[in-house]
C-alpha cells in the first residue's frame, strides 16, 4: 500500500505542475517560433537493446562537440527554450546539470554505478517519451505491473493521432536544441526501446543515419535484469520480482524487442538509409578502430584530437571497475538473437 501511494503521490505532482510546464511550451512558440524552422539533415540514430553499450557509444561520440550535438537529460525533462535561458540567467544550468537522477540512497548509489546518470548526461529521447508522454518502457519501471506494460509501450496500438502527435512534439524537441545551442553539428541521439518508434522517427527527417549495436543475450540479459530490478526498486521501493507476472512480461517484452530490432536491421539494408551495425565486443576490445569504422561508414570525418581522445578512452576503459555484480539470468528463447549478434561480430572481424 506505501509504494502504491508513492506512485499516486508522483501522478498527482506532475498533474499539478502541468499547467506550469505549458505556459513554458507557449512562451517558446510567441518569444522563440524561429526554432520551427531549424533544418535537422542527416540525422544519425543509434538503437539497440538495453546494457548493449549504447550510452557508452553515444556518450562517447557527442564527446566530439565539432561533429556531434546530442540531448541532455535536462533538455528531454524540460524541453523549453524558455526554460533553458531562465536557468542560464539565473546561474542554475551548471548546477541543475549537476544533479543525479537517483536519489542519495543506499540503492541510488547502486544504480550510479549500474548506469552513470547526471541530468547533464546526454540520454536517450526514451526519457522525453517516459516523463512528458508516458509512453514508454520506462513507465514500467515507474509502475511495474505487467497489465501496464503493453499499455504504455506498444507504439502501434496509438491511433494516428496520437501517434502523429508523439512524432511531431519528439521532432520540436529535437529543434528547440538545434536552434538553442547548435552550430551546425550532426543530430546524434539513441533509443533502445520501442523499434516501431524508431521506424517512424526516422521517416521524419531528410536522409536519416542509422548505427546499430548488439551483444549476445546472456550478458545483455544478466545486466537488464540487474538493472530492472534495481531501477524499478529505486522509484517508489518495490521489488518487483514479488509482484506476479512481472518476470515473465519483463522477458518478453525483451524477447519481442530482440525481434523486432533484428528486423528492422534487415529492412534497413533494402531501403536507401545509411546504416552500420557493430557488435559490443567489438567496440570495447578496440574502441578507437571501431569508431573510425563508424565514421569511415557514415561518411564524417574523425580528426586527429578525437581520435586521441578515443585512444585515452580505451586504456580508461581497460582499468575501470564497474563497483557491481550483475545478477545471473538464465532465460531461455533467446538463441536466435545469439545467431545474429555473432554472425554480426563475425563480419566486424572480416573489415
Amino acid at each position: 500500500m506505501h509504494q502504491r501511494l508513492n506512485m499516486l503521490r508522483y501522478l498527482v505532482r506532475d498533474l499539478w505542475l502541468l499547467p506550469f510546464w505549458m505556459l513554458f511550451w507557449v512562451a517558446d512558440e510567441l518569444l522563440f517560433p524561429a526554432y520551427h524552422r531549424q533544418q535537422i539533415n542527416r540525422p544519425i540514430f543509434l538503437f539497440s537493446q538495453p546494457r548493449s553499450g549504447t550510452t557508452f557509444l553515444l556518450r562517447s561520440l557527442a564527446e566530439d562537440e565539432n561533429s556531434f550535438l546530442s540531448v541532455k537529460h535536462l533538455e528531454w525533462r524540460y524541453p523549453y527554450i524558455s526554460f533553458w535561458k531562465l536557468i542560464s540567467l539565473l546561474g542554475l544550468r551548471e548546477k541543475l546539470e549537476a544533479k543525479s537522477y537517483w536519489p542519495d540512497t543506499e540503492i541510488g548509489k547502486k544504480c550510479e554505478n549500474i548506469h552513470h546518470h547526471l541530468l547533464g548526461n546526454y540520454e536517450e529521447f526514451g526519457i522525453f517519451l517516459e516523463e512528458r508522454f508516458y509512453h514508454h518502457y520506462f513507465v514500467f519501471r515507474r509502475f511495474p505491473f505487467p497489465e501496464v506494460l503493453e499499455r504504455v509501450s506498444e507504439f502501434e496500438q496509438l491511433t494516428e493521432g496520437e501517434r502523429r502527435r508523439l512524432l511531431d512534439t519528439l521532432v520540436r524537441v529535437i529543434k528547440k536544441v538545434s536552434f538553442y545551442r547548435g552550430k551546425g553539428e550532426i543530430f546524434l541521439s539513441k533509443e533502445n526501446e520501442c523499434i516501431d518508434f524508431c521506424r517512424a522517427l526516422i521517416n521524419e527527417f531528410h536522409d536519416p543515419r542509422v548505427l546499430m549495436i548488439c551483444r549476445h543475450s546472456q550478458a545483455m540479459l544478466n545486466s537488464y535484469h540487474t538493472m530492472s530490478i534495481n531501477c524499478t526498486a529505486v522509484k517508489h521501493g518495490v521489488d518487483p520480482t514479488m509482484l506476479p507476472g512481472w518476470r515473465k512480461a519483463n522477458m518478453d517484452f525483451r524477447r519481442e524487442q530482440c525481434r523486432r530490432f533484428m528486423q528492422f536491421a534487415e529492412d534497413l539494408k533494402r531501403t536507401s538509409i545509411t546504416s552500420v551495425l557493430v557488435s559490443f565486443d567489438e567496440l570495447t576490445e578496440n574502441i578507437p578502430h571501431t569508431i573510425e569504422r563508424i565514421y569511415e561508414e557514415l561518411e564524417i570525418p574523425l580528426s586527429p584530437a578525437f581520435h586521441s581522445y578515443l585512444q585515452r578512452l580505451q586504456l580508461h576503459q581497460g582499468k575501470r571497475d564497474k563497483g557491481y555484480v550483475n545478477l545471473e539470468c538464465k532465460e531461455p528463447g533467446f538463441d536466435f538473437y545469439d545467431e545474429f549478434v555473432s554472425a554480426t561480430t563475425l563480419l566486424a572481424a572480416n573489415k
